[in-house]
């Protein structure tokens, strides 16, 4: 019997239908179509389509189709309708159960409904698409995508949908939802609503998994009524999220019109009170969108006029509704109502961002209810928090309007002490900046080697080239974070005798360096420090003079971390590359003095002029990070100062090593200044940082051993050490020297 039903199947599927059909037998397909139905039909199955092919029922045009039997697709499509404005339905002795992509498909047709069962293993249960409309009075079991799949069409749920796979319904492109019915989610999702579609919810959503409700990324209008049963948590995201509550009462009596925010609320911008009575009974926190593009300081009216709200809101005892405040409407949190109650606590949080300004007062709206209902309004205990040092905070109420009043103590947007409030990510990308020193150190090494080298009797071309390793440290205390860092490179010298009395050199050398900030989230830094003088000296009657000039490349990548406490206290890595340059131009006198043969003391006196400049430079932000608006605009600095010495070298030679010791005191007679920045999301607002802070004295131990070898050959060992009020720098050098 089922091989005469496959054999007729074939042939009823290679003919399209008319007039009027009813399906009493089974039909099972591996073809094309199980049954194939066109425009002005009428179609009934009482029976069972088993697809294993591409269609269990296709059709395309307005036709009438009934489905009281069995539908079963391991195909593609279980039932498909393309524009279609006649009723298609499931009814309620159906069954459609899909092992494949779709359960039932709509596109472009506008009167489907699912009265039966729904059965989803595979991609989608009930799928509508282009401009349909659908109704679910049945029950949808999903264990795979979507038990309903709704892209910009119109779905109304009054049902059950059981979902234990992905989705208990997918909204998307613009589609409308509404749910009577139930929505038990075990799964991931419970309803999902992205690219500005809307959903409204009546009904039961339970969530074994962790949402209830997830909001897509554009601006999003999420309405719940007083009915809702939410078990879960409803989640915004990086849009403008608003939740709309209204009175379910008004869409069907016998429903509740006392409305409760039990669940978990994230991420949502504001919430309007339409009608109803609402009681907040979770601790809450309204949430500002992302605000990467948010660059005016503007407040307009609220999402919807309090002419237009009718309901009340009501904090519970013992529960509290925080507001996020920030520099405009779109990065503020407002809630709307007729009136309020408020048992609880409404704390008002302005975000770091807020003090980025050049004004003196900030005046911002939070909360609106009815200016003729005052009477009935309790504004209860209200709190306020992470109000920055040199900022008073106060609240206003006014017209049926809270306001958050803040108001600058100091003309300084941030002082420049340590005991400035802590302001995130804005407090260190300009109080804890980070800022070294070590391409002038690394520059400095390389010149008073040039001069020790020049400090010898050369008759003969000689070359120097030494590999060096080094390791630093720099503690503040007060300002710029503190930082360590190692370093390794190669360091070289040519010496070309021009008569006995005078010679000129060339210098050069390379050093990597690898910088770990002690800030608190550990930002890093490397440099390659390239550098080059050349000089002249000139030896009469143990008397020695050398001149100077010098410069130096350094290329800066820098990745710091900022906590973002305006976003849920991200960690966000931002990057600055930039160059820095460095010349010098000076001098040194000394006095070669002889003790006996084995010994030399040379006492010697210096003077340079060193310029350190670095260049201005654009942050960028890490775009795997939400956000951007810690990434700085940095401008250029800087330090232009004279150098003198004083020091004392000895060298002595003992059983064929000549051992060296150079000892000096140098003085910076200029410190580092303070450079303008600009947080890129607002240009208008300068801020200094201070420069950095490292003593203007510091020490320097030098200590060398060389040995002659054969074939004019020397090998050397030289140990490095400068120490200053706040850093010190210790280095091993191995190299060669060769006279040719």
């Amino acid at each position: 019997m089922k091989k005469l039903s496959f054999l007729l199947s074939l042939f009823i599927s290679a003919l399209p239908s008319f007039g009027n059909t009813v399906i009493y037998n089974p039909i099972y397909t591996d073809g094309n179509y199980g049954y194939r139905v066109i425009s002005g039909d009428t179609f009934i199955n009482n029976s069972t389509i088993a697809n294993n092919g591409n269609y269990g029922i296709y059709s395309i045009g307005n036709s009438t189709i009934t489905n009281n039997g069995t539908i079963s697709n391991d195909g593609t499509y279980g039932l498909i309708v393309y524009d279609n404005s006649n009723l298609v339905q499931n009814s309620s002795t159906g069954v459609i159960d899909n092992k494949g992509n779709y359960g039932f498909y709509g596109r472009n047709s506008t009167d489907l409904k699912n009265l039966g069962i729904i059965k989803n293993k595979g991609s989608y249960g009930f799928f509508l698409d282009s401009g349909s409309s659908g109704i679910n009075d049945g029950i949808i079991e999903n264990s795979g995508n979507s038990g309903a799949a709704i892209y910009s069409s119109k779905f109304i749920n009054n049902g059950s949908i059981k979902n234990g796979g992905s989705y208990g319904i997918y909204l998307s492109n613009g589609s409308s939802g509404i749910n009577y019915g139930s929505v038990k989610n075990k799964g991931n999702i419970g309803v999902y609503v992205s690219n500005s579609s809307t959903f409204i919810n009546h009904g039961e959503i339970i969530s074994g998994g962790p949402i209830a409700i997830l909001l897509g990324t554009n601006d999003s209008l999420l309405t719940l009524g007083t009915a809702s049963n939410i078990v879960g948590s409803v989640e915004g995201n990086k849009g403008t999220n608003t939740l709309y509550l209204v009175d379910s009462s008004k869409e069907n009596p016998k429903l509740t019109s006392d409305g409760k925010i039990n669940f978990n609320l994230k991420n949502f911008s504001n919430i309007t009170v339409n009608d109803g009575t609402w009681h907040l009974q979770n601790n809450s926190i309204l949430t500002p969108p992302s605000k990467s593009n948010i660059h005016s300081g503007e407040f307009n009216l609220p999402p919807f006029p309090t002419s237009d709200t009718h309901g009340t809101f009501i904090i519970d005892n013992g529960v509290n509704l925080t507001f996020q405040i920030g520099i405009n409407d779109k990065s503020t949190s407002t809630l709307v109502a007729n009136n309020l109650i408020n048992n609880g606590t409404i704390t008002e949080k302005p975000l770091d961002s807020i003090y980025i300004t050049n004004s003196d007062n900030i005046r911002v709206p939070i909360l609106y209810v009815n200016p003729n209902e005052l009477e009935s309004t309790s504004l209860g205990n209200i709190q306020m928090v992470n109000i920055a040092k040199d900022w008073s905070g106060k609240y206003e109420f006014k017209d049926g309007i809270l306001y958050l009043i803040l108001d600058r103590n100091n003309e300084n947007p941030i002082k420049s002490d340590q005991e400035t409030s802590f302001l995130g990510g804005y407090y260190t990308s300009i109080f804890d900046y980070p800022q070294n020193n070590i391409p002038f150190i690394n520059n400095s090494k390389l010149r008073e080697k040039n001069y020790s080298w020049n400090r010898e009797n050369f008759n003969e071309k000689t070359q120097y080239i030494d590999i060096i390793s080094s390791y630093g440290k720099y503690s503040n205390g007060t300002f710029n974070p503190d930082y360590s860092y190692s370093s390794y490179g190669i360091e070289g010298i040519t010496v070309y005798p021009i008569n006995k009395n005078l010679h000129w050199s060339l210098g050069y050398g390379y050093v990597g360096n690898d910088v770990k900030y002690k800030n608190l989230y550990s930002t890093d830094e490397f440099i390659n420090n390239f550098s080059l003088l050349t000089s002249v000296t000139h030896s009469k009657n143990n008397f020695i003079s050398t001149f100077q000039a010098g410069i130096g490349y350094s290329d800066h990548s820098l990745k710091r971390k900022v906590e973002d406490r305006d976003d849920e206290n991200i960690i966000k890595l931002i990057r600055g590359d930039y160059k820095s340059i460095l010349g010098s131009l000076g001098g040194e006198f000394g006095y070669s003095y002889s003790y006996d043969e084995n010994i030399l003391v040379y006492p010697y006196v210096g003077l340079d002029y060193v310029w350190d400049k670095k260049d201005n430079y654009k942050e960028k932000q890490d775009f795997n990070n939400t956000g951007g608006l810690y990434s700085m605009d940095i401008s250029s600095s800087l330090l232009s100062t004279p150098i003198s010495k004083i020091g004392l070298k000895t060298k002595f030679n003992t059983s064929g090593y000549n051992i060296s010791a150079d000892f000096s005191w140098n003085h910076r007679f200029n410190d580092y200044e303070s450079y303008g920045s600009y947080f890129n999301f607002k240009p208008d607002v300068k801020f200094d940082i201070n420069g950095l802070k490292v003593g203007k004295d510091s020490a320097v131990i030098a200590l060398d051993i060389n040995k002659e070898l054969k074939n004019n050959t020397k090998v050397n060992l030289g140990l490095y050490s400068s120490l200053s009020e706040k850093s010190f720098d210790a280095s091993i050098s191995l190299g060669l020297a060769y006279s040719f």
